[in-house]
C-alpha cells in the first residue's frame, strides 16, 4: 500500500489544489487502501470518478478517467501484486439445492466470488439484483479476456524464438577421430534436468556404453525430448567434450542444394581436399601443353583410350585422379551399407598401355604434376641460360604441388572419399528417395520428406552418440524396416525415443525407463522390459505387503504386553527393530489412460460407397481408377502402402475433401465423419489452452461439458489450463482427437494416429477403439496398434485399393522381398 504522504503529494500533482479539500481528503482516503490490479483506472474511476467532476477538481468525465489513470499510475508502480481472498457470504449458509437458481454476476467471475453461491441475499427488495449484468460488465470480462490471451501469445512468442535459437547454428558435420585413446563409454552421475521450470528428471546416474542401443520410453510429458536436448547440448556434466553428439530434431531446411549435396555436404574434409585437388589439378593443365590433358613428359602421343601418354607410357588426365573412381560401383554388405574396394585401386590413376590396363601410385600421379609444371618452363625441349632462376623457382613450386597432391590423395584415400556418394545414396534409397529424388533441390519437398534428409545426414555422419525421437514418424513402412536392419548394425552407441513397441523390440539391446523423475536402466528390448518390469512392481508389491504383515504382529506384541514389567526388555527390543524397519516407501504407479469415443447416433444403410471412381490431381496423372467398394458401420481396415502412393489422399477423398475426376461416391446426409490429419499440431493456435481451443471451435457451450471431453481423452486438471505450447507431442494428438470427436462422428478416418502417442496411450487408443460403435478407417505403420484394432489390411498400390489376404507379418514379408517405391510426389 502507498503511504500517505506519496499519496497526497501524487494527488497534488495531477489534481492540483483546486477542488473541494473534503474530497480530496476522501479520494486520498480512498487511494491510501486502493488495491492495484488488472483495471484499477476503472475501478479508480467508478470510486470517486464522478465525485472528482461534481467538485470541480476536473472538467468531465474524459479528464476524470485520465486523472485516475494517471494516479494509479504513480502510486501502482511499487504496489504488491494483490492475493485475492475469497470469504464467505454474510447472507446465509450455502445450499446445494438451490445454488443452481443463483445468477454469476461477471464481477463475481473476475473476482471468484462465484464458487461461492448462496440463495440468501444482502441486498433488500428495493436493491438492484446482482446477478443482472451491465455492458460495462461484459466490457470489462472481454478486455479481462483479450489481455490473458495476449499475455499468452507473448510467451508462445517468445518459446517460439528460443526455440528456434536452440536449433539453429551450422549443420552437422562429420568429425573423424584421429585416433584418441580412451573408453568411449559415457557415464553421468547425480543429474538433474529442467526445461525451465521444476525439474522433470532428479538424482539420476545413467551410462552409455559403447556399441550398446538404448530405447528411452516413458509418458508424454515426462521430459524424454528435454533429456535428449541435454545430452546433445552437453548440458550433463560427465560428457567427453571430444564426443560428437548428434540429435536429428530439425528438418533440414529448403534450398537449392539437390538432396544427395545436403547429406555429402557434411562431410566437410572431404569436400575441401576436393576441392583442393581439381585447383591443384587445374593448375597443372593450364601450365601444361594441352589444358586438358596434361602428359608426364615433353612429348605426349594418343592412346586407344583417347589420353595423353607421356615418355614413360603412363597416361594423366586432370580429371582421371580419383574421379573416374567415384563413379566405379562399390559393393554392398548383406545391410545395404557400403565396402568400399581395395586401397590402391581408389588411389591409383586409370591408364591403358597397348589395350592392357595398368595402375600408378599416388606418387606417380604427383610425379604427373610435376612434369607439367616443368614442361611449362621449356619451349621445344630448350631453355635459355637467363630463364635458369624461374626454372629453379618452377622447379621448387612443382615439387610443392606434388608433395602436397600427394599428402591430398593419401587423406582421400583415408576417409573413403570416393565411397562416400555410394553411400549416401544407399542411405537414402533405403528412406525411400529413388535416383530422381535423390537429384532435386531440397526446397522441392515437404517437412516429412526434408526430416528424412536429416535423418539420412545423421546415418551418414556416425556420430559418437546418436539420438532420435521418433524416427518412425515421417516414414514408411518400407523404410521403417530399411531403418530397423541399419540400426541392428549401428556400431556407435544409439538412444532413440519411440512408441513402436516392434521397431523397440528390433533395434535396442537396452531399455531406459523414465518414471516419477526417475531414470531406471533395464537389460534387453521393449518385451523384456514389459516382463522385468511387471516382475519387480509385484515384488516390490510382496515385500511391501510382508513388511506391512510383520509391522502389524510386531505392533501388536508391543501394544500386548507395553505394561508388563516382565516382557519389558522384550518390548524395547521389538521397538528398536520396528525402527530399524527399511523404509520401502510408496509404489507410484502411473494413472490409466482411458479413451472414450461418443458412440453416434443409430443411422441407416448405406453409408457411403464408391462407384467407378477415378481421380487425379490437375496436371498430373491419375492416382487412382475403378475404385467400388462400401463403407458402414462396420467397417475397419487400415490402407498401408509407401509414401506419396496416395493413402492419404484416399481419405480425402472418402472424407469428402476431394472430389473424384470421375466417377461418384454415395454419400448418407445424417453421416458424420471426423478426420484425424497426422499433421494436427497445423490447426492448433498453441497459443491458447486446450479448453480456449475447444471454446473456440464449439461455441456456447457449457465450460463443464468440454472439460469433461477433455478428461476423456486424458487431458484433465491442470493440463486443460496450460497453454498448448507447453505439452508434448502426445498431448496435442491428445486435444486434436478430442476436438475432431465432438461431433460424435459415425466413421472415424484416422491418418497416423499413433504418432507422439506414448506406448500407454497407444494402448489405450486400442481400447477405445474397440469400444467405438461406429466405423474406423486408418493409415498407420504401427504393426501393434493394426493388429489390434482392425479387421483387414487394404494395400493401395498400382493405383487401387483392394483388400490383403494375409496378416500383417506376411504383408512386411512381402515388402522386404521387393524393392523401396517411388520416390516422393514433386509438390
Amino acid at each position: 500500500m502507498p503511504s500517505e504522504d506519496d499519496v497526497r503529494t501524487a494527488v497534488g500533482e495531477v489534481l492540483g489544489s483546486g477542488g473541494d479539500p473534503t474530497v480530496l481528503d476522501y479520494i486520498c482516503g480512498c487511494l491510501e487502501d486502493f488495491e492495484f490490479g488488472d483495471d484499477a483506472g476503472e475501478e479508480a474511476f467508478d470510486s470517486f470518478g464522478a465525485m472528482m467532476v461534481d467538485a470541480g477538481c476536473v472538467l468531465d468525465d474524459d479528464a476524470a478517467r485520465a486523472a485516475c489513470n494517471q494516479l494509479v499510475a504513480r502510486l501502482g508502480a511499487g504496489a504488491a501484486p494483490k492475493v485475492e481472498a475469497f470469504r464467505a457470504l454474510a447472507g446465509g449458509p450455502m445450499t446445494v439445492r438451490g445454488s443452481k437458481d443463483v445468477g454469476v454476476h461477471p464481477g463475481d467471475i473476475l473476482k471468484g466470488r462465484h464458487l461461492i453461491q448462496t440463495p440468501f441475499s444482502e441486498f433488500g427488495s428495493d436493491a438492484a439484483d446482482p446477478s443482472v449484468a451491465t455492458e460495462r460488465d461484459f466490457a470489462k470480462l472481454r478486455r479481462r479476456e483479450e489481455k490473458e490471451e495476449k499475455a499468452q501469445r507473448a510467451a508462445f512468442a517468445e518459446y517460439q524464438a528460443q526455440a528456434m535459437q536452440s536449433v539453429a547454428g551450422d549443420e552437422p558435420v562429420l568429425v573423424r577421430n584421429l585416433g584418441a585413446g580412451g573408453s568411449k563409454d559415457v557415464h553421468l552421475e547425480d543429474f538433474c534436468v529442467s526445461n525451465g521450470g521444476p525439474n522433470l528428471i532428479e538424482d539420476a546416474s545413467l551410462v552409455f556404453a559403447h556399441g550398446r542401443r538404448y530405447g528411452l520410453i516413458g509418458r508424454n510429458g515426462t521430459g524424454k525430448t528435454t533429456l535428449l536436448r541435454a545430452l546433445a547440448g552437453k548440458h550433463i556434466k560427465g560428457i567427453p567434450p571430444t564426443m560428437q553428439i548428434l540429435h536429428v530434431e530439425q528438418e533440414v531446411a529448403g534450398d537449392s542444394r539437390s538432396v544427395l549435396e545436403a547429406v555429402l555436404a557434411c562431410d566437410t574434409e572431404r569436400t575441401a581436399l576436393l576441392k583442393e585437388e581439381a585447383e591443384l589439378m587445374a593448375a597443372a593443365a593450364a601450365l601444361g601443353d594441352s589444358p586438358s590433358e596434361p602428359s608426364i613428359g615433353p612429348s605426349t602421343s594418343a592412346q586407344p583410350d583417347g589420353s595423353a601418354a607421356g615418355t614413360h607410357g603412363l597416361p594423366i588426365t586432370a580429371s582421371s585422379t580419383g574421379r573416374q573412381q567415384a563413379a566405379k560401383p562399390n559393393g554392398k554388405d548383406a545391410g545395404g551399407k557400403v565396402v568400399g574396394k581395395d586401397r590402391s585401386d581408389r588411389t591409383s590413376v586409370g591408364s591403358s598401355n597397348g589395350g592392357k590396363s595398368s595402375v600408378i601410385s599416388v606418387s606417380t600421379a604427383a610425379l604427373a604434376v610435376t612434369a607439367v609444371v616443368r614442361s611449362s618452363a621449356t619451349a621445344d625441349g630448350t631453355a635459355s641460360t637467363a630463364a635458369a632462376p624461374s626454372s629453379a623457382n618452377t622447379d621448387a613450386a612443382a615439387a610443392a604441388a606434388a608433395a602436397r597432391l600427394t599428402e591430398v590423395y593419401k587423406r582421400l584415400d583415408e576417409i573413403d572419399a570416393y565411397g562416400a556418394e555410394a553411400r549416401a545414396a544407399s542411405i537414402l534409397a533405403g528412406l525411400s528417395f529413388d535416383a530422381a529424388a535423390q537429384q532435386r533441390a531440397t526446397k522441392t519437398f515437404s517437412g516429412g520428406w526434408r526430416m528424412r534428409v536429416a535423418l539420412a545426414r545423421a546415418l551418414f555422419i556416425e556420430p559418437d552418440l546418436l539420438l532420435l525421437d521418433e524416427p518412425t514418424n515421417h516414414l514408411d513402412l518400407h523404410a521403417v524396416l530399411w531403418l530397423e536392419d541399419y540400426l541392428v548394425k549401428w556400431p556407435k552407441t544409439l538412444l532413440v525415443v519411440s512408441h513402436a513397441r516392434e521397431f523397440l523390440n528390433a533395434v535396442t539391446t537396452d531399455t531406459i525407463h523414465l518414471h516419477s523423475k526417475k531414470l531406471t536402466m533395464y537389460k534387453g528390448n521393449y518385451s523384456v522390459f514389459e516382463k522385468t518390469a511387471a516382475e519387480r512392481l509385484r515384488n516390490a508389491k510382496s515385500k511391501i505387503e510382508a513388511q506391512d504383515a510383520h509391522r502389524k504382529h510386531v505392533q501388536a506384541f508391543i501394544d500386548k504386553f507395553r505394561f508388563n514389567a516382565k516382557r519389558a526388555a522384550m518390548v524395547q527390543s521389538r521397538i528398536k527393530a520396528l525402527n530399524r524397519l527399511e523404509d520401502l516407501g510408496n509404489i507410484e504407479e502411473d494413472p490409466q489412460y482411458q479413451f472414450k469415443f461418443p458412440d453416434p447416433d443409430p443411422v441407416a444403410p448405406p453409408i457411403l460407397g464408391f462407384n467407378d471412381v477415378a481421380f487425379g490431381y490437375p496436371g498430373g496423372p491419375l492416382l487412382f481408377h475403378n475404385l467400388n467398394f462400401g463403407i458402414d458401420m462396420g467397417s475397419r481396415f487400415a490402407m498401408v502402402g509407401p509414401n506419396g502412393i496416395g493413402k492419404s489422399t484416399l481419405l480425402n477423398l472418402i472424407g469428402g475433401v476431394l472430389e473424384p475426376t470421375s466417377g461418384y461416391i454415395e454419400r448418407n446426409a445424417k453421416v458424420r465423419l471426423a478426420t484425424f490429419s497426422q499433421h494436427h499440431v497445423d490447426g492448433l493456435d498453441l497459443a491458447l489452452t486446450p479448453l480456449q481451443c475447444m471454446m473456440r471451435s464449439f461455441p456456447n457451450v457449457k465450460d463443464e461439458l468440454h472439460r469433461a471431453h477433455l478428461g476423456s481423452f486424458g487431458i484433465g486438471g491442470e493440463l486443460c489450463m496450460q497453454p498448448m505450447f507447453t505439452l508434448s507431442g502426445g498431448q496435442k494428438s491428445r486435444v486434436a482427437l478430442a476436438r475432431v470427436t465432438w461431433t460424435k462422428p459415425h466413421i472415424l478416418l484416422l491418418d497416423e494416429p499413433s504418432n507422439h502417442l506414448d506406448i500407454d496411450a497407444v494402448q489405450a487408443l486400442i481400447e477405445g477403439l474397440a469400444l467405438f460403435q461406429g466405423g474406423v478407417l486408418m493409415v498407420s505403420h504401427d504393426q501393434h496398434l493394426i493388429e489390434s484394432t482392425v479387421d483387414e489390411l487394404w494395400a493401395v498400390e498400382n493405383g487401387t485399393a483392394t483388400p490383403f489376404h494375409g496378416t500383417f507379418e506376411e504383408y512386411k514379408a512381402r515388402l522386404r522381398a521387393k524393392p523401396a517405391g517411388k520416390g516422393p510426389a514433386r509438390m
